[in-house]
Parts: structure tokens; C-alpha cells; sequence
């Protein structure tokens, strides 16, 4: 996919295009040269099809390129486990940070708002500290 080699763990299935567009191929054994990942616009959206389990660096890649293209952004740009949620209503919007790491880290803060459970405020730009498995709820009014 995209010039990168992914592995092909499980349940290899042989496809036939029959419209949809061909993204990654298969490339050995009897699958050589058959599609294995694919894509196919219908209606006002897109359907994609993956003929294979592989691993966490294929499913990353191509989630990423799929979000990009379709302009879909992170709730937060995070550290690797570190989870991030808004939830939104009339008054603001919170964003939880949830930190599933053994070790503190910090999350670089897009636009500022106040820490609900500490009551800091932070400026656009400010690193948020997060403990071990650490919480926060960042709130953002409208």
C-alpha cells in the first residue's frame, strides 16, 4: 500500500474489480497481481474494502490517508495512548484526555480552555502534563 509493504496474516481473499479501483495488490503466491485493498465511490460516499487482516502499522496508515482525504481531524493531536473526546452542547465544549501510558506525558494544546479537575487555565500552544493513566477535562466556551 502506498509503496510500503504490509503483511497478509489471514483469510486472503482473490477480488475482481468490477468498478471499484484497485489500491494495493497482492504480491506472491497464486493472490500475485489481485487486488487486495480497494475503493469504490457510490452515491454521495466512498466504500473501501480490505481483503486481508494485516497489522497495526497497514490499518494506521491507511485510516490516516482516509481521514486526510476527507478532511477528518483528531478531536486532539496526541501522543501514541493518549485517547481524546469532545463532547459539545450550547455552552462550550469539553475535551477529555485520557492517558493509557505507564508514564506522564504532555499534549500540546491547540486552543486553550480551562482544566475542569484542576481549574488551570491553559493559552493555545501550552503543554498539558498528563500522569500515568492521568485525566483531563479541558472546557472551551462558545
Amino acid at each position: 500500500y502506498k509503496g510500503v509493504r504490509y503483511p497478509a496474516e489471514i483469510a486472503c481473499e482473490r477480488k475482481h474489480l468490477e468498478g471499484a479501483e484497485a489500491l494495493a495488490f497482492y504480491e506472491s503466491d497464486f493472490y500475485a497481481g489481485m487486488p487486495v485493498v480497494t475503493g469504490h465511490a457510490w452515491g454521495r460516499g466512498e466504500a473501501y474494502h480490505v481483503a486481508t487482516r494485516s497489522n497495526g502499522a497497514f490499518y494506521k496508515a491507511f485510516l490516516r490517508d482516509l481521514c486526510e482525504n476527507h478532511h477528518i481531524r483528531p478531536a486532539a493531536d496526541t501522543p501514541e495512548g493518549v485517547e481524546a473526546t469532545v463532547r459539545k452542547n450550547e455552552k462550550g465544549e469539553c475535551l477529555f484526555l485520557l492517558n493509557h501510558n505507564s508514564q506522564e506525558v504532555s499534549v500540546c494544546l491547540e486552543s486553550g480552555g480551562t482544566e475542569l479537575l484542576t481549574g488551570t487555565v491553559y493559552a493555545p500552544g501550552d503543554q498539558l502534563k498528563l500522569e500515568k493513566t492521568g485525566v483531563a477535562v479541558l472546557f472551551r466556551p462558545e
